[in-house]
């Protein structure tokens, strides 16, 4: 009597898919820190426009009575300078996989959303192709989509592993 054949009963996961999977790790934590930024920027923008317009904020923020008035401008621009800054960060990866991979950032607001839009691109150029994982919000919906050919997808995740493997 013959055996049956052994089948498989898991799927077996796309290189593409595991992309979106850690991607979508990834920039869920990018989102919340930008997120924080931009509550950040915004109250340090809302406190330049007061001091702009001459009222006494010492009663709010003890720490401005010592420093000038001239000082505390500059160091609150200094800060929204920072948290700008810091909000950009927010979407770079790791440093031993950022050289993988070109990073455009495009954010904007309408009137409607308390939230901005992100538009985030993460591009990789390898010897079988482009890769672009793809991420885009609508308020606090977040969707990652992968664009590449099979081949060029799992070159990718190959070096991501190995990248990571010397984190």
């Amino acid at each position: 009597m013959k055996m049956p054949r052994p089948q498989a009963t898991t799927e077996n996961s796309s290189a593409k898919d595991e992309l979106i999977n850690l991607f979508n790790n990834w920039v869920k934590a990018s989102f919340s820190q930008s997120l924080e930024g931009l509550a950040s920027l915004e109250f340090y923008k809302k406190v330049l426009g007061r001091i702009a317009a001459g009222e006494d904020l010492s009663d709010e923020l003890p720490e401005l009575k010592k420093l000038s008035p001239t000082e505390v401008i500059r160091v609150v621009q200094a800060l929204i300078e920072r948290t700008d800054s810091e909000v950009r960060k927010a979407w770079e990866l790791k440093p031993n996989i950022s050289s993988l991979f070109d990073l455009t950032v495009r954010q904007h607001k309408d009137d409607i959303s308390q939230l901005p839009y992100f538009d985030i691109q993460y591009q990789a150029t390898v010897v079988e192709g482009l890769v672009t994982v793809r991420m885009t919000s609508w308020r606090r919906n977040l969707t990652v989509e992968v664009e590449a050919d099979d081949a060029a997808a799992f070159v990718v995740m190959k070096k991501l592993v190995m990248a990571s493997m010397k984190d």
